[in-house]
């Protein structure tokens, strides 16, 4: 049976496909941790999309063919929502590591750290997520794909610019977005009992509030 819904990405999925269930929606979910995301284990061959290096990730996958009766397990017609290519804490503690600060085009120029062109900073983005966002390329040409950018929680440096920057190269690279916080919130900080308590992640309550919105727009 396919299902309603598929998600593809990290931890921030957990809270849109709790939200989703929550709505009575028949989710799949193929999940993996930021560290198999940014290190680039993942690829593409006959069957489709498959991890590189994961025996978890590999049953996973297997687990997850053998319930929808395919091995291209993205081709069954489900839309599928991702959070792939962020991971933003495996890019951000590197870039600070020289206190660098990211000037975006139009601000004003930092009084502390080292200044870090917005163009020096797209090149770094570009460097550590140009296959995550050429595989999700491929990917929307075999499925109804839409990112969804995890919400800017932490206040960590360079955190929003380097988010900003992804999103855009994302845009640049024709694949649909929906920001979620954006579209519900606007540039209010995201309300505290959407927030998890480590302070990284959203509640299902919030993944449930996207899905409605994505659902009341047609988007899936």
């Amino acid at each position: 049976m396919t299902p309603d819904l598929m998600l593809l990405g990290d931890s921030h999925t957990i809270s849109l496909e709790e939200g989703a269930r929550s709505l009575g929606l028949d989710v799949a979910a193929l999940r993996y941790g930021g560290n198999v995301w940014h290190e680039g284990k993942f690829g593409w061959n006959a069957d489709g999309f498959f991890p590189k290096g994961s025996n978890l990730g590999r049953r996973g996958l297997a687990q997850l063919q053998d319930r929808l009766g395919v091995k291209n397990v993205f081709s069954v017609g489900a839309p599928v929502l991702t959070t792939v290519g962020f991971h933003l804490g495996r890019l951000t503690r590197p870039f600070n590591w020289s206190d660098h600060v990211v000037m975006a085009p139009g601000d004003p120029a930092p009084s502390t750290g080292l200044l870090a062109s917005d163009a020096l900073a797209e090149a770094y983005v570009s460097h550590f997520r140009g296959a995550h966002i050429r595989m999700l390329k491929r990917l929307s040409r075999e499925a109804k794909l839409i990112v969804v950018p995890p919400p800017a929680i932490s206040e960590e440096p360079n955190f929003r610019q380097l988010r900003a920057i992804i999103v855009r190269l994302m845009q640049r690279a024709g694949l649909e977005i929906f920001d979620g916080a954006q579209a519900l919130f606007g540039d209010a900080p995201l309300p505290a009992h959407l927030i998890e308590p480590d302070g990284q992640h959203t509640t299902p309550e919030f993944g449930a509030m996207v899905i409605s919105r994505l659902r009341d727009a047609g988007r899936i």
